[in-house]
């Protein structure tokens, strides 16, 4: 979570900006703030995913101390960062569509990513025995990057269409 709090709080924090060079007509700039914005989403996602591979046991024996538990949380916390390194490029998406006023499609990719397959996510592994239900994880994260690349087609296609 720690990554994605980090990318999601980057993505969040240059909106207004975003939104005020579209709205000032700068595109250029626009354009500039966007590709150093998913830079530093990317640099983030990256360093923080190597931290946490590296210190993936000891990050999670900081919280609990049963060995049981360090065992599933090493495996999830592996899984979980499958994603880590690009999902801030879905949230820096999602908040330039809203800047450019196209909220619809940034929030449709939410509602789908968070709403709908989350909640289908939960519901077939709470029917798997307890050696598959820590493959949601997996499968769910899997999910983000496709929605990822998802939101760069849907964003390519809207930037195309952005006039003054």
């Amino acid at each position: 979570m720690f990554i994605t709090f980090l990318q999601m709080g980057l993505a969040n924090g240059v909106q207004p900006l975003l939104g005020y060079s579209y709205g000032a007509g700068n595109i250029s700039r626009f354009r500039e703030v966007e590709r150093f914005t998913k830079i530093c989403c990317l640099v983030t996602g990256i360093a923080a995913t190597v931290l946490y591979f590296i210190g993936r046991e000891p990050i999670i024996r900081m919280f609990i101390s049963d060995d049981e538990v360090v065992y599933y949380g090493v495996k999830m916390l592996v899984a979980y960062m499958i994603s880590g390194p690009v999902i801030g490029m879905l949230f820096v998406n999602m908040n330039c569509m809203q800047s450019v006023n196209h909220s619809l499609p940034a929030t449709i990719l939410s509602v789908m990513r968070q709403g709908v397959l989350l909640i289908h996510f939960y519901m077939y592994y709470s029917f798997l025995g307890n050696g598959r239900r820590n493959l949601w994880t997996i499968h769910y994260r899997l999910y983000s990057c496709i929605f990822i690349s998802c939101s760069l087609e849907k964003y390519k296609k809207k930037a195309v269409t952005i006039t003054f």
